[in-house]
């Protein structure tokens, strides 16, 4: 999951200049979760029947609360995470279904998106800069992640916005000098493996964690 988030970011939410934005829209004139909404149909539609009973062997469909007979949100299965066991075997089932889900992100990415928040906030970057380097260190994953959390921060942090006409999008705040100093010792530590993001980062407060 954590991966997948990282690629998210990369996919919908790092600015050309680099630099993350600051969020999305929940919804789609007016209709919230539009864009993630399926009904069984259409996901047998772009997978075949036979890839879509594979499918639905790890995740369900869950409805809206107000459209309970309606398309509904993919999730993990109730009854494969009831257990310690059962989430342990996880892992391998969900990467075995990645191709899968690959498919129905293309058909999700055109349809409709939601609207964008384009700041992007010194502080937000600096954390999920932290974020990412932190996860590279956990997952083994020191050459992908930690280096696309590096050239956003030499992008968003490490310089000024790229142009006049940008500058409105770009804010900072009262930490601003503290990420940007830290961040960047976190991507070139994180990236040798010589120190974690915790070994590095400050507290949102400003106070060193212990």
């Amino acid at each position: 999951m954590a991966v997948d988030l990282a690629g998210y970011l990369a996919r919908r939410m790092t600015a050309p200049e680099g630099g993350f934005y600051t969020a999305e829209d929940a919804g789609i004139e007016g209709k919230e979760g539009e864009s993630y909404l399926w009904t069984r149909a259409e996901i047998t539609e772009v997978l075949g029947s036979a890839d879509a009973d594979r499918f639905f062997g790890l995740y369900e469909l869950t409805p809206r609360p107000n459209e309970p007979n309606g398309p509904g949100v993919l999730r993990n299965r109730k009854d494969l995470i009831a257990s310690d066991e059962n989430r342990a075997r996880l892992h391998d089932s969900v990467a075995e279904l990645a191709p899968l889900r690959t498919k129905l992100l293309e058909v999700r990415d055109r349809r409709s998106q939601p609207a964008r928040d384009d700041k992007i906030v010194v502080a937000l970057n600096g954390l999920a800069i932290a974020g990412l380097a932190r996860a590279g260190m956990t997952l083994g994953e020191k050459r992908r992640v930690p280096r696309f959390a590096r050239a956003s921060a030499l992008a968003s942090i490490g310089s000024l916005p790229p142009s006049p006409a940008a500058s409105s999008a770009w804010r900072s705040c009262s930490i601003a000098a503290s990420f940007a100093a830290n961040v960047r010792s976190l991507s070139r530590l994180s990236i040798t493996g010589v120190a974690s993001s915790a070994d590095i980062m400050p507290r949102v407060d400003g106070r060193e964690e212990k």
